[in-house]
């Protein structure tokens, strides 16, 4: 039963558009510090590392007080409204470091831009996140909408992907990059102001004091959830592979399969493209079979796939015909969203609160600090066997971007499925879950709002 109509659907899906042009354009951060910006790739790897993780400790915080926050205009909104600007504008120094080979000042320009934008970002994607996960209580709806949103965030990661491509039009790198990025920040901002027009759902109950105490014992809480620490420790190792393979991706591309730095900037729209293509068939699976069967298989596929990943070739039709095939079985990974909002419904019940931020918050910090191991054993692993960055690499350089492309990554998936075998939550239970919620909420509309979108 459709509960969210579809202009709102739109509004909040469309939202993320700009941010995650952004964020496609931040695959490429690391090799711009190292091959252009000419920060050594041990110190870009640990300055990009640091910065993840500050941004992991961010979020539980952003999480909390923003369920707590109380506005005319609503908890999540007013977080969003004071933080994209500077979130962009700190994106845009990111870009742009001086012109200097003095390696420590470019590690402390990098970290100090990366602290800035995560911050601020934080502030604007953990508040927005929420406000998602609360659009709809109805089973199928939720995977409806987070495909939706999951398009145009491909979409957007697609354009950001297109980087290196539109740079190598300029005559110098780095104006492009200033240039393209700049023009990225400016569309970020424009597409994040939607969420200010998403109304928001009440409270079903008074929200306690804030303070330390509480803080503790909401984390607490999260935690004594037993299907949300299942979830969580799934894609917590999901994020562990996936940081380790984005994070050597750009290098294997170049100096193991052949790709130019503009041929490179196709690779993110070969992948995301074919993605968006499967998302349909993802949300029609997770439906017919149930959302945890759904997520098995995808864990499998992805495992095989990371599997292959070592025994390909420098030939760039194989390598494109391989990202389609990727991309596939990454669409799948819409169903993740998906089950964290079912598995909120049951906090709801058991707490008689909407603590929808602080799971959010939780549920980042982990990920974002498994994210951040990435960049750090990429860099360097790469360092100990002797990258040199704008040069043909040794063997042993290129055999280690393959294993920390694929095989390392895959065993790391294989993992995640053995986490998740376990998970148990079906569309029945949950109905009976939402039933009672839905005859709470019947005495606590959404709330009148002189912004809302029908």
């Amino acid at each position: 039963m459709t509960q969210v109509p579809f202009a709102r659907k739109l509004a909040y899906a469309s939202s993320g558009f700009g941010g995650s042009v952004c964020i496609g354009a931040m695959t490429y951060l690391m090799y711009f510090y190292t091959d252009i910006a000419l920060l050594g790739v041990g110190l870009a790897g640990l300055a990009t590392g640091i910065g993840s993780f500050f941004d992991a400790i961010n979020d539980p915080l952003v999480g909390y007080y923003s369920d707590k926050t109380r506005t005319r205009w609503g908890r999540r909104r007013p977080w969003i409204a004071v933080a994209t600007v500077p979130a962009a504008i700190a994106y845009i120094f990111l870009f742009r470091p001086p012109l200097t080979t003095d390696q420590y000042f470019l590690f402390f320009y990098l970290l100090a831009t990366l602290l800035a934008v995560d911050a601020f970002a934080t502030m604007a994607y953990i508040p927005g996140a929420a406000l998602g996960l609360e659009l709809s209580s109805d089973y199928q709806e939720r995977t409806q909408i987070f495909a939706l949103a999951t398009f145009f965030n491909n979409i957007g990661t697609i354009v950001g992907g297109f980087l290196p491509f539109a740079v190598a039009s300029f005559a110098d790198v780095r104006t492009g990059y200033a240039q393209m990025t700049l023009i990225f920040a400016i569309l970020g901002v424009a597409t994040n102001t939607l969420l200010l027009f998403i109304p928001e759902r009440r409270n079903v109950a008074p929200s306690h004091a804030t303070g330390l105490a509480d803080f503790i014992q909401g984390y607490r809480a999260c935690l004594r959830n037993r299907l949300f620490r299942t979830l969580l420790l799934t894609f917590l190792v999901i994020n562990l592979a996936g940081g380790l393979s984005l994070g050597v991706s750009v290098y294997a591309l170049i100096y193991w399969l052949g790709f130019t730095q503009a041929e490179v900037g196709l690779i993110i729209p070969v992948w995301l493209g074919s993605s968006c293509l499967a998302l349909p068939f993802w949300a029609w699976l997770s439906g017919r079979v149930g959302k945890g069967t759904a997520l098995r298989w995808v864990l499998g596929y992805e495992a095989l796939v990371l599997f292959a990943i070592y025994f390909l070739i420098p030939h760039k039709l194989i390598v494109y015909m391989f990202m389609v095939f990727s991309g596939f079985g990454y669409a799948g990974f819409v169903i993740v969203t998906s089950l964290l909002a079912d598995v909120l419904d049951i906090d709801e019940l058991e707490t008689g609160e909407k603590r929808t931020g602080a799971f959010f918050g939780f549920w980042s910090v982990i990920v974002k600090a498994a994210q951040s191991v990435g960049p750090v054993v990429v860099g360097w692993a790469l360092a100990v066997t002797g990258y040199v960055p704008n040069a043909p690499q040794t063997p042993l350089v290129v055999d280690t971007m393959r294993l920390l492309y694929g095989p390392i990554p895959a065993l790391l998936f294989i993992m995640s499925y053995l986490l998740f075998r376990n998970f148990s939550l079906t569309r029945e239970q949950l109905a009976e879950v939402q039933a009672e919620l839905a005859r709470r909420r019947a005495i606590h509309p959404i709330d009148s709002d002189p912004l809302r979108l029908r």
